[in-house]
């Protein structure tokens, strides 16, 4: 239904294979690219269904679907879907399961903490500086479940918004909290296609993550007004980033997370992996890790 989608639809579109492209749901703007459907990105019975009538390869955009288990199903349907099983979207859908599998294969990344507990949460907020952390929702919030608090009161707030009041933005997802060293550098998005064993990687990409920026801007931030947009644009190739820094990313985090997932029985087959990365004076660190069908 957003974005992402729109550019997935707009690309197929131009291919000559594609006969009919359909949107379930769709926006405004899919609409002039194919048929939009009135079924839910997340209704895996109807969109199998719809699938099977129609003789089509399913692509995925959105994480929630892959998550639920979309291409399970579409396995035991024997129908055509580009996208990750179930279980691979641990990855993702779990930053703490990530930090430990990170931590399993030695795959350069914050140090971090994972507390199930409110009370555990509250004490190390209230006696550890804001400003050299971060604080995650442990599941999907779409882009959105990440904040670098800027006083002890926010981070007190933030953490009872997730684990307590399970507000819009967390709900569910911030039962458990993930806090992060907040790392210092450059962001960078590295994009590849898997089949679970090679990668082939796309042009790295650099997000604009803030809602605000330049001078007026760093004044709207100082009144917490500039938060994280989930990644409001974003430009590719980006110039700064070096076929020895690919190299060292490749070896270092995209490889060896493509071969611990496949040895630990979640093979990342058939779809995407994207590494959000820090480039900071010691190297690249993985700030997040998304497994997506597009």
């Amino acid at each position: 239904s957003g974005g992402r989608e729109h550019a997935l639809g707009w690309k197929l579109r131009k291919s000559p294979r594609v006969e009919n492209l359909f949107f379930a749901p769709g926006n405004a703007g899919t609409e002039n690219l194919g048929r939009n459907l009135d079924i839910a990105a997340t209704d895996i019975d109807r969109l199998a269904r719809f699938a099977a009538e129609n003789k089509v390869l399913t692509v995925v955009g959105p994480e929630l679907p892959l998550a639920n288990g979309i291409r399970n199903q579409f396995d035991e349907d024997n129908l055509a879907l580009f996208g990750h099983r179930q279980e691979a979207t641990l990855l993702e859908a779990s930053k703490a399961w990530a930090s430990k599998f990170q931590d399993r294969h030695n795959i350069p990344h914050p140090q971090t903490r994972i507390f199930a507990e409110v009370g555990h949460a509250l004490s190390f907020v209230e006696s550890a500086n804001p400003d050299e952390y971060v604080l995650k929702a442990d599941g999907l919030c779409g882009g959105k479940g990440i904040v670098l608090p800027k006083s002890v009161d926010e981070a007190r707030n933030t953490v009872l918004d997730m684990m307590v009041n399970k507000t819009v933005t967390y709900g569910e997802a911030g039962r458990i909290v993930v806090v992060q060293e907040r790392l210092v550098g450059r962001e960078l998005s590295v994009i590849g296609i898997t089949d679970g064993k090679f990668i082939r990687y796309f042009a790295p990409a650099v997000d604009h993550k803030t809602l605000f920026d330049n001078a007026l801007d760093r004044a709207r931030d100082e009144e917490k007004q500039n938060p994280n947009t989930g990644g409001m644009g974003a430009y590719a190739p980006d110039p700064l980033t070096t076929k020895e820094l690919m190299r060292e990313i490749h070896e270092t985090i995209m490889q060896p997370t493509i071969d611990g997932m496949r040895e630990e029985g979640y093979p990342l087959k058939g779809g995407i992996l994207f590494a959000g990365l820090m480039i900071t004076e010691d190297g690249p660190k993985v700030l997040e890790f998304n497994v997506r069908g597009g």
